[in-house]
């Protein structure tokens, strides 16, 4: 599966929100999006990667690879 993410300086909803950055993922096998607590997340990253509403978009790629981001700052898009 073929992915775009958009990613954002801030929360997406905001209407002063940039996006700041964009990758293509050409191999994703699969995506999803879930709550995660941030206890979890915070054995991985810092504070700073903690999503406001506690949700996480995960793509799963070859080799047993994941990609996770702020669900509420990207976009997803099959192309």
């Amino acid at each position: 599966m073929r992915l775009k993410v958009k990613i954002y300086d801030r929360m997406k909803y905001d209407p002063e929100s940039k996006k700041t950055a964009e990758i293509e993922y050409f191999d994703a096998l699969n995506m999803e999006v879930k709550k995660i607590p941030d206890s979890e997340i915070m054995k991985h990253t810092d504070k700073g990667a903690l999503d406001e509403y506690h949700e996480y978009c995960i793509i799963y790629l070859p080799e047993g690879l994941t990609a996770t981001f702020r669900n509420s700052h990207v976009d997803v898009f099959r192309i």
